[in-house]
C-alpha cells in the first residue's frame, strides 16, 4: 500500500472556512469547515497542522469515513483534546460540529455560502482512498488575525 498524500489549503470567510483539498497533488475538491474558536470542541475548525487520516465507523453518519489523529485531535476518547474530527457529509459551517465537509463547488445556499453534492464527493474520497494509509497537512492561505 502506498501512503496517499493530501493537503488543505485554507482561508477564512464571514460564512466559515473554504479551502482547496488536494489528493497526491491534484485538485480534489472545495471543503468548508467552522471558523477558528481557539480549538474549542465541537466549534472550532481542526488546527493548521499534519494529521494521520484513519479509518473511522462513524454510528452519527453511518458510514465508514476518516478521522484526523495528531497533535490535539484524537481518534478515542482521552487520545487528544478534541475526538472525532472527521471528514463527512455537510454543506454549511453551520452543520459542523469542528469537523470538515467537502463537495464539488462553493456556491451560494440559503444566503450562505456552501459546498453543493457533498455525499457524493466525500464517498468520492473515501472510494479513492480505499484501505490506504493518508497523511493530511493543514495549512492556512493566510493566516487569520487570532488563529493558531
Amino acid at each position: 500500500m502506498v501512503q496517499r498524500e493530501l493537503l488543505l489549503i485554507r482561508s477564512a470567510s464571514p460564512f466559515g472556512v473554504f479551502g482547496l483539498l488536494y489528493l497526491d497533488g491534484a485538485f480534489f475538491a472545495p471543503s468548508v469547515e467552522c471558523h477558528w474558536r481557539g480549538n474549542q470542541t465541537n466549534v472550532s475548525c481542526v488546527p493548521a497542522g499534519e494529521y494521520d487520516l484513519v479509518l473511522f465507523n462513524s454510528g452519527r453518519f453511518s458510514m465508514l469515513t476518516r478521522a484526523l489523529r495528531g497533535g490535539t485531535v484524537g481518534v478515542h476518547h482521552g487520545e487528544g483534546a478534541r475526538y472525532a474530527c472527521l471528514i463527512h457529509p455537510a454543506n454549511k459551517a453551520d452543520q459542523l460540529n469542528g469537523c470538515i465537509a467537502l463537495g464539488d463547488r462553493v456556491k451560494n445556499m440559503g444566503g450562505t455560502q456552501a459546498v453543493w453534492n457533498s455525499e457524493r464527493i466525500v464517498r468520492k474520497l473515501l472510494d479513492s482512498l480505499g484501505d490506504d494509509p493518508a497523511r493530511l497537512s493543514i495549512q492556512w492561505a493566510v493566516n487569520p488575525e487570532g488563529n493558531e
